[in-house]
């Protein structure tokens, strides 16, 4: 993988807002705002605010309606987009070289000057509420929510992303706006840009585009950054302390009786956090587990080998103060049990047994192509430098990154291995 850290410059303007250019030779040009407030915010709102905060978004500004905000990028060919997660909500278009101008300002126009109307909320709450009803009818995606409640009980991390059918009803434009007027402000924000332009035309068009949606705000000059900025500090104010990223967590065995017709399972934990250095070997043994590949060892073990499920993946979430990691998969009912047994036995062989130097040299080969093929794609790019930024005040250059991953050893896997999978730390989740 090279190293592009050339590639990425940073501003930022004395209001807070950072933001970073990443050139490309392409006609495509990608950008995104990723706003440090996200599900675990909610506290003191009803559950669910940051996600119709995000879903209002498109709803009407002070300048545009519904439709006009639909149409700005879709009649020049491109494309907007939009989610909320626990830590950040993101908004992000795709558009021609030509056009990104006008994704910016639209970007930071959504952000600053939504009109939160009366009309056009109880429509997007209708939409809420269908899309929380269609969500608890598939089970191999609502089953993750509920893992995460589950675990996390009492945290803010447990909170459900789309909310519940009562608080969704309670939600007023007032509180919504409230919501915004404290949350999105441009101290959390951090605009990402890969696009074939000058750093002048960026820097230009950002200082006058905030100027004009941010209200009151004169038109600011940007200061390059030189060095890292403690940017997530902004987040830790909602957080509990935990002096250890595994603290937080409470193992559980539920099953949940279905009229469904396969078995949905989660069986995880809790995980290292973003700023824990394990994250690195736990990161290279999700990946061997059951990362995208087909080669990966619950999935021959499983599928290949056992043929009792069609798909069976890991993942790991990593959050400011805590992660989660986690094994999923369905199958059918009358399998159930021995999937469950497999995985465990599976859990217990890496616990018992260090993998060889040899093994962990091709995961680490295997997992630097994918993130060299995935760092080709643009969207992919803006949305990581976002993260990147909000997370760490940086961007974490590829060769940075390519060094902490070769210098991961069969020893510190298995030592995570036997730490985060221990036994009495396992939380099984299944949907029967």
């Amino acid at each position: 993988m090279n190293s592009r850290q050339e590639e990425y410059k940073v501003w930022s303007l004395p209001s807070g807002l950072r933001y970073c250019l990443r050139r490309n030779s392409s006609n495509v040009a990608y950008c995104a705002l990723t706003i440090a407030t996200g599900t675990r915010f909610d506290v003191g709102f009803p559950a669910g605010t940051a996600h119709m905060t995000e879903h209002m978004l498109f709803r009407g500004t002070d300048r545009r309606s519904a439709g006009s905000i639909d149409n700005c990028l879709e009649k020049l060919g491109g494309d907007l987009n939009a989610y909320t997660a626990k830590e950040e909500t993101v908004i992000n278009a795709t558009v021609l070289q030509s056009d990104i101008g006008r994704a910016i300002d639209l970007l930071l126009e959504l952000a600053f000057r939504t009109s939160f109307d009366p009309d056009e909320l109880e429509k997007e709450k209708t939409v809420v509420l269908e899309e929380i009803d269609s969500f608890a009818d598939d089970p191999s995606e609502s089953i993750f929510d509920r893992f995460e409640e589950l675990l996390f009980k009492g945290h803010p991390l447990s909170s459900m992303i789309l909310g519940n059918a009562r608080s969704v009803r309670s939600m007023t434009p007032e509180a919504l706006r409230t919501y915004r007027d404290m949350r999105f402000t441009p101290d959390r924000m951090y605009l990402t840009v890969e696009a074939d332009i000058s750093e002048l035309y960026l820097r230009r068009k950002v200082e006058r585009t905030f100027a004009k949606n941010y209200p009151g705000s004169p038109v600011e000059a940007a200061s390059f950054l030189t060095a890292p900025s403690p940017s997530f500090a902004l987040i830790q104010e909602s957080m509990q302390s935990s002096a250890d990223s595994l603290s937080l967590g409470t193992p559980f065995d539920l099953s949940v009786p279905g009229k469904h017709h396969q078995a949905n399972c989660i069986i995880g934990c809790s995980a290292y956090s973003l700023y824990d250095e394990r994250r690195y070997p736990l990161i290279l043994l999700n990946n061997m587990l059951g990362g995208p590949e087909s080669g990966s060892i619950l999935n021959i073990l499983l599928r290949e080998r056992n043929a009792l499920v069609y798909n069976v993946e890991t993942s790991y979430t990593l959050y400011a103060d805590t992660g989660v990691i986690t094994i999923d998969f369905g199958c059918e009912k009358t399998n159930l049990d021995r999937c469950i047994r497999l995985v465990r036995k599976e859990l217990e062989t890496i616990r018992s047994k260090r993998f060889s130097d040899r093994a962990i040299k091709a995961a680490k080969r295997q997992m630097l192509g994918q993130m060299s093929i995935a760092s080709d794609n643009g969207e992919t790019q803006v949305l990581s430098m976002g993260k990147s930024l909000l997370s760490y005040g940086q961007i974490l250059s590829d060769a940075k990154v390519e060094e902490r991953i070769n210098s991961i050893t069969s020893e510190q896997v298995y030592r995570v291995a036997c730490e985060v999978f221990a036994p009495e730390r396992l939380a099984t989740l299944i949907y029967n």
